[in-house]
């Protein structure tokens, strides 16, 4: 049984933050007090750049577990934050960055996260998709939205390759029903987003014209926007070509994150060298004015574990013999002896897991917004409010 977790390494990589943590598998509930790396003078060097002061509330996770504490989530009292976050001294060094729109998604059951106070000129308000018949569905009520002053624009999302087909296919009769659901949903709101983030290259045209179809139909003080993958340079057959779609559209949002996910190999969301390479490629061939850069508020994690899964018997019976597919069993592995749960066998597996963490806090994102402002960007966008650092807010302003 996993007894206890134990922060054993804390490094920084290409302007996102690595925590690797170790959880490891211990035989006595005896509690032992493990210090992270450097927390005497809570300072870590971060690369060649200068050194990076963490909050002096530090809190070790033990301690949480111990005091049996309970946060409410963003943290802002500065007395409870960890060395995630950045010391007070260190914020007040950190330069403020101003852009002309900032735009932040917030999903329709999620509203407590957002608030007027922020530097925000357009809400992304989720939650509208398709129905597995192509039907639009779960368009939030424009009154679910706080008041605020920002413009608020209905999102619409589909992730289905298959699915985008049929809506976007003229030869199917779903497309211009969907057209219609889309324009009537969207009156009262002052602009429609369509996220359709798996356009087949083969329906490039339909896609386009779809577009083109929406921009039409909407209301003149109405702003149509797309949000689409991360390019670095113009593929040969795309569906997402930025000159093309920036001739249609009011608002592009290039997803600028996901460089690594859930099943890569370990590595930044959103590296500082890969947005470099992003924001050259999209201000190349998307006007300023139409370009939003958009930035994670998120991390992942991954583990060096992949035990987890489908096992047909000579697997199972491998595990018995000491090895599996990739070769011998860790010599931290242990096999208990096989039990009958109702009526089926069942054993479990222990071993040491390391997990591997990379997100963002107020130093990395302010970073990346500093280095769009010096590339040109005007507009800059955030996937989600309620995952991030407040920290944030008090490095960003609208430009007046």
């Amino acid at each position: 049984m996993l007894k206890k977790h134990i922060f054993n390494k804390i490094t920084f990589t290409a302007g996102s933050l690595a925590i690797i943590l170790a959880l490891f598998a211990c035989s006595t509930s005896q509690k032992t007090e493990t210090k992270p790396e450097n927390t005497d003078n809570r300072v870590l060097e971060i690369e060649t750049t200068a050194p990076v002061e963490f909050s002096e509330g530090t809190t070790k996770p033990e301690e949480i577990v111990k005091e049996n504490k309970r946060f409410e989530y963003p943290v802002t009292d500065k007395s409870q934050k960890t060395i995630a976050s950045l010391s007070d001294s260190h914020l007040q060094k950190m330069p403020v960055t101003q852009f002309g729109e900032v735009w932040a998604y917030l999903m329709a059951n999620e509203t407590k996260f957002y608030s007027p106070d922020y530097p925000i000129t357009d809400i992304g308000f989720f939650g509208a998709g398709l129905s597995t018949f192509g039907k639009l569905v779960d368009v939030p009520a424009r009154s679910k939205m706080p008041q605020t002053s920002a413009r608020v624009h209905m999102v619409v999302i589909d992730n289905s390759r298959a699915l985008t087909h049929f809506v976007l296919d003229p030869e199917f009769k779903l497309r211009q029903t969907l057209i219609s659901s889309l324009l009537k949903a969207a009156e009262p709101y002052d602009g429609l987003q369509i996220d359709f983030e798996l356009v087949s290259a083969d329906d490039k045209e339909h896609y386009w014209s779809f577009l083109k179809e929406l921009k039409n139909g909407l209301r003149k003080d109405q702003m149509l926007s797309v949000a689409i993958p991360a390019r670095t340079k113009q593929l040969k057959h795309d569906a997402y070509d930025y000159a093309k779609i920036s001739q249609i559209v009011d608002r592009i949002v290039v997803m600028a994150y996901d460089e690594h996910w859930a099943t890569s190999a370990p590595g930044a969301v959103a590296s500082m060298e890969w947005c470099n390479n992003v924001m050259a490629y999209s201000a190349k061939v998307i006007p300023q004015e139409k370009l939003i850069m958009g930035l994670p508020f998120y991390g992942r994690a991954w583990s060096n574990d992949d035990t987890a899964g489908a096992y047909k018997f000579s697997s199972v019976d491998r595990l018995f013999r000491g090895e599996n597919a990739k070769g011998p069993l860790s010599e931290d592995t242990e096999i208990s002896p096989v039990t009958i749960d109702h009526g089926i066998p069942t054993f479990t597996v222990s071993k040491n897991v390391t997990y591997t963490f990379y997100f963002d806090n107020a130093w990395s994102t302010s970073r990346r917004l500093q280095m769009y402002k010096n590339g040109g960007v005007k507009n800059v966008g955030f996937w989600r409010l309620g995952q991030e650092d407040p920290d944030i807010w008090q490095l960003l302003q609208i430009e007046k």
